[in-house]
């Protein structure tokens, strides 16, 4: 940029941050992100890049930050003076996240990419946070779209990875944009795709063989969905998703693939971001094509002599380390922009054999590792108390062949576990179990909402770990207008729950089941059971020992015969591991 376009783009950021400077409790959402995307492009324009990304960070869950604060004083006025309706109802009110963490005006939000690297700072070194912010689109600043009219074409995405606790010594936050897919003209895109198989999912009426056939297309549609955004979406730059690797070993041997061949090209000045991408780059090569290695080092390196002996080495790095295939990668956390929530992410190559979450900004993130460091190991959040677990199914009555089978393997696998089935739990029932206990599992339809509601769930403190085995059930909701969306998940977090279970569109009984038995049987502490039995026709579940419950969903949903549920099922909140 010449100095002339520098001067208007301070001057467009000067405007920019004095509408942004406005009370903190009259942030709108919508408004707030669009500014923040403003000002992300203007400073990557300016070459600063840590400032831009700052933004970026603050273009996520404007509205959910500001419920929080809200919901907070409510809470505090309530525990100080319990109304009558608090007394009638008969709803404990305690606090949960600590409102300052997700403030506008805190003292981490005043120091604006200050702040940011001290929060970042301030978490486990084997966390890995990733961004994916969709690039603000002027002709929507007073868009209102009806409910569930949701966007059909991609824009550009900027891809944020953030590192966390000690490794910010090594490593800078770091930012790519990335253009949007070159579809053909007519063809369906991502979004049109997820559009019509969720929808595809909901057929509940007609003839069986209808029904099947319809969740086969949608199968069919999610499979698309994974391969375009995979390979037409993120292309080389969906290397930048990978956690970090558990050996650090094999993290030296990425580094020195990079740095043996800089060293012979010592006239070539590699700056410090080009390098650490280069290894980002070598890291992921096992799931990148050579062409995408080849366009990967020629966005990062002009000399032609030095970008030709860079890929060369890291596609020779790619064929002789198949191993990192499956290499053990500690957890990645999603942060995703609200219109790219439910894409299946979770199902991507390079990510489904992996520890991944997601969360809706990283303000609750950090909340939410303050709410529980003091039970978190390695990067995981502990949990204990086995026989303090309840359990509600079939709430609704209608789905008796999944009642008896998952009540007998309860009783016979963690026989101290207390529960409801068969009947509509009270509402003491549901928020006692929440309040009390150290796992909460409702098998039914939807998440319990109709027997506690959401306002219930976030005026409480949760203890308990929620896994939610029903349709749509950790889903965010689109309420049309501009509104951004929510789900009960976020209402969880809120109430400091550190992570939540479930599915993100319509699934069906059988599958949801066995990937209830699985997890439960490889995850809880004690002798595993025979589940050959269990699924009709005989196929043997998983039956392998996984403390980590991140880690052991991608087995959850190699359980599912139909790719839709395998997809369906998500963690939202921070890692989470059972204590032997």
């Amino acid at each position: 940029m010449d100095e002339k376009d520098l001067s208007y783009a301070d001057e467009l950021i000067n405007e920019l941050k004095k509408h942004l400077a406005i009370h903190p409790m009259q942030v709108v959402g919508p408004t707030y992100h669009t500014m923040n995307k403003r000002l992300a492009d203007l400073y990557f324009l300016k070459k600063e890049e840590l400032k831009g990304i700052y933004h970026l960070t603050e273009a996520h869950a404007a509205t959910l930050r500001l419920q929080t604060v809200i919901r907070y004083d409510y809470k505090d006025d309530q525990i100080k003076n319990p109304s009558k309706t608090q007394q009638k109802k008969g709803v404990r009110f305690s606090q949960g996240l600590q409102k300052h963490y997700v403030e506008f005006d805190s003292e981490l939000a005043k120091k604006e990419e200050r702040g940011l690297l001290s929060r970042l700072r301030e978490m486990p070194k084997e966390w890995t946070v990733v961004q994916l912010t969709m690039q603000a689109r002027p002709e929507n600043r007073f868009k209102i779209c009806p409910k569930d009219k949701n966007i059909t074409q991609p824009t550009c995405l900027h891809i944020v990875r953030l590192p966390c606790g000690e490794t910010l010594n090594e490593e800078n936050p770091v930012s790519v944009m990335i253009d949007k897919p070159k579809g053909s003209e007519g063809m369906p895109t991502i979004f049109n795709l997820i559009d019509k198989a969720i929808k595809e999912l909901r057929t509940k009426y007609g003839r069986a063989s209808d029904i099947r056939k319809a969740r086969d297309r949608a199968s069919q549609m999610i499979k698309e969905v994974v391969d375009e955004l995979s390979s037409g979406y993120l292309r080389e730059w969906r290397c930048l998703l990978l956690g970090t690797l558990f050996r650090h070993q094999q993290w030296l041997q990425v580094k020195d693939c990079i740095d043996n061949v800089c060293t012979k090209h010592k006239s070539y000045k590699l700056d410090s971001r080009s390098r650490q991408l280069l290894y980002r780059v070598t890291d992921g090569a096992v799931y990148l094509t050579s062409a995408e290695i080849q366009s990967a080092v020629a966005c990062l390196v002009t000399d032609s002599n030095l970008a030709a002996d860079l890929t060369n080495a890291i596609v020779k790095f790619q064929q002789d380390n198949s191993i990192f295939l499956v290499a053990r990668r500690q957890p990645v956390i999603l942060i995703i922009d609200e219109d790219l929530d439910q894409l299946p992410w979770e199902m991507l190559p390079n990510l489904k054999r992996h520890p991944v979450s997601r969360i809706s900004s990283i303000h609750f993130l950090h909340a939410l590792y303050h709410e529980h460091k003091d039970h978190i190991v390695d990067g995981c959040r502990l949990v204990s108390e086995l026989e303090l677990g309840f359990y509600i199914i079939n709430p609704d009555e209608d789905l008796k062949e999944m009642e008896t089978r998952l009540v007998q393997f309860l009783e016979k696998r963690i026989p101290k576990w207390s529960g409801i089935s068969g009947c509509a739990p009270t509402q003491e029932q549901f928020s006692t179990a929440l309040l009390e206990k150290s796992i909460f599992l409702y098998c039914g339809h939807f998440n319990g909402t109709h027997y506690l509601t959401q306002d219930d769930i976030s005026s409480m403190r949760v203890v308990a770990l929620p896994l939610l085995f029903g349709c749509s059930s950790v889903a965010l909701q689109d309420l049309g207008g501009r509104v951004q969306p929510t789900g009960v998940s976020d209402k969880y977090l809120m109430a400091a729950c550190p992570c939540v279970i479930g599915m993100q569109w319509t699934v069906t009984s059988d599958d949801t089941d066995c990937i209830t038995v699985m997890l439960l049987n490889s995850w809880l502490p004690g002798p595993i059971m025979d589940l050959t039995s269990f699924r009709s026709g005989g196929d043997m579940l998983s039956s392998r020992k996984e403390p980590e419950l991140l880690r052991l969903m991608r087995d959850a949903r190699e359980t599912a015969n139909n790719y839709s549920n395998s997809a369906a099922l998500i963690a939202r909140g921070i890692p989470v591991k059972m204590r032997e």
